[in-house]
């Protein structure tokens, strides 16, 4: 996947967009934890 549009982003759109990413990675690792190994 290319990310070059995001370049083209305000800033402030930028750093909403990274903690959507990472609030999502952490609830992938939390619902990961909570299932039955």
């Amino acid at each position: 996947m290319e990310y070059h549009w995001i370049k083209r982003l305000p800033p402030h759109l930028i750093a909403q967009w990274l903690d959507i990413m990472h609030a999502s990675e952490t609830t992938s690792q939390i619902y990961k934890s909570l299932l039955p190994h």
